[in-house]
């Protein structure tokens, strides 16, 4: 099932929950724990039109949490969760979640968090007396019942037994709802199995040997690596359904136990598929060019006949040039499609001195309009060189980098430590200007509450990270004397 993710607001109230302060720290947390389904990986791309600011904002608490997300009460929230008889931990990991209001959390353990949340058992309704041991039918009869249903699906499983399927009964009680947990150790093999469906999963399926599977797969006559695909996905016109005691990933079912290679298997002749007649990388490399491919996922689209504006890939350039070309004039993806999408970490930039000249000529106001620049989105500037890095402050750390002001020309007035005033000048007039919200604390500091009183650039845009050590007490007590 594809993830359905929270709303920004959601995936910032869980991010700030994290006490990370970087993106790096974001990348490290990534990599030793495991994310939840519903918050992406890559929040700054998903969230670009709905919400995102930038990464500080993202990490760091707000100053009212929860301000404005818009959730129902942990009570009334729980009310419509019951109605959904999702009396199981395995069922609600199963519900899709776009089905849920607005209004419903998908992360209701952090929303809820001091709010009413005790526990998931409480949240769904599992009461003790659903732990208690019941009168459930055997797993036999219990087979029988469930395949009686006609359902094709482990989905289609979670519908019934939320009440979505009209024409079916209510699930009997001595129906269990999470049968793997019930008939565990008691004749449980798999979902396709307990509904009576031929998605029998690949690891209990028996498979023809492999001189038999080979014999039956060359009678079809095919041509290559595009057409095996397309029958084991039963997607060819021109042949009967793949049986099912042939295998759609015969290397891996057949390693060790005969297999050579495909083309030995669809019985292609080996002209085809010696290395000694591939071509050479420079070959290659000017055939692919000509394409007009700008990624890695376009070149597996066109290996795999999908891009149907262009012709078949020809049979002596190899899918995997980046093995096959190694030493052999292998540099990188982008070089060998001709695009533009060279990773910056093979980037050769411009010395930090030219760097610095290119972007004070251009005489930007703030770090937004450099931001804006670089993505090609400030109107009237040409397009930002390749070798004129975005993240300037990570290309020449240790290289001359002293900061943003210096680097685009900026005077200090708004970013000097040295020009703001003390913490507590600066909370008087802060506290007159009666803001209410995280909200409408970076709406002023942006000069988009016009009738409010004006945002003064001797008080820093992160008070937090200023006044720290300096007087600092929390946001409650810097925006407001009554919390």
């Amino acid at each position: 099932m594809t993830n359905y993710y929270c709303s920004y607001d959601e995936a910032h109230l869980f991010a700030s929950f994290l006490k990370l302060e970087t993106i790096n720290e974001w990348n490290s947390w990534l990599q030793n724990n495991k994310k939840p389904n519903c918050i992406p990986a890559d929040p700054e791309s998903h969230y670009s039109r709905s919400g995102w600011e930038n990464w500080g904002v993202f990490l760091r608490p707000s100053i009212i949490p929860r301000a404005y997300i818009k959730f129902l009460t942990y009570n009334d929230a729980k009310d419509f969760i019951l109605s959904l008889s999702l009396n199981s931990s395995e069922l609600w990991e199963a519900y899709d979640k776009s089905l849920l209001p607005d209004d419903i959390p998908l992360l209701p353990e952090i929303v809820y968090r001091g709010n009413g949340w005790t526990t998931w058992g409480d949240y769904l309704g599992l009461t003790t007396e659903l732990f208690v041991k019941k009168d459930f039918w055997t797993y036999e009869d219990a087979v029988v019942y469930a395949q009686s249903l006609k359902l094709k699906s482990f989905d289609q499983w979670v519908k019934y037994c939320s009440g979505k399927i009209p024409h079916l009964s209510k699930r009997p009680d001595k129906m269990p709802s999470s049968p793997p947990l019930n008939y565990k150790g008691k004749g449980w093999v798999d979902w396709p199995t307990f509904l009576g469906n031929n998605n029998i999963s690949t690891s209990k399926r028996i498979f023809a040997p492999f001189a038999e599977a080979r014999k039956f797969v060359r009678s079809l006559n095919l041509k290559n690596q595009n057409e095996w695909r397309k029958y084991s996905r039963n997607e060819s016109p021109c042949h009967n359904p793949r049986p099912l005691n042939i295998p759609s990933a015969p290397e891996r079912t057949y390693k060790n136990n005969g297999w050579i290679n495909l083309g030995d298997f669809l019985g292609i002749k080996s002209k085809h598929s010696r290395a000694t007649n591939i071509c050479s990388y420079q070959e290659a490399e000017i055939y692919v060019r000509l394409l007009k491919l700008t990624t890695r996922d376009q070149w597996k689209d066109y290996c795999g006949g999908l891009l149907l504006n262009l012709p078949e890939k020809p049979n002596n350039i190899p899918n995997d040039p980046y093995r096959f070309y190694k030493n052999k004039g292998w540099i990188s993806w982008c070089t060998f499609l001709g695009s533009d999408n060279i990773s910056t970490s093979k980037r050769f930039f411009m010395s930090y001195e030219e760097a610095k000249t290119l972007a004070r000529s251009l005489k930007l106001k703030s770090l937004t309009d450099w931001h804006k620049y670089s993505k090609g989105e400030l109107h009237g500037f040409n397009r930002r060189p390749d070798n004129l890095p975005s993240n300037p402050n990570r290309t020449y750390k240790e290289k001359g980098w002293s900061n943003w002001n210096d680097f685009l020309g900026l005077n200090n007035e708004w970013n000097s430590y040295k020009k703001f005033w003390d913490y507590e000048k600066a909370k008087e007039y802060v506290q007159r200007a009666d803001l209410k919200s995280n909200k409408e604390w970076r709406k002023w500091i942006k000069g988009e509450l016009p009738n409010n009183l004006p945002f003064n650039n001797s008080i820093p845009r992160s008070p937090d990270i200023t006044y720290k050590n300096k007087g600092w007490n929390g946001w409650f007590i810097f925006l407001r004397e009554q919390i």
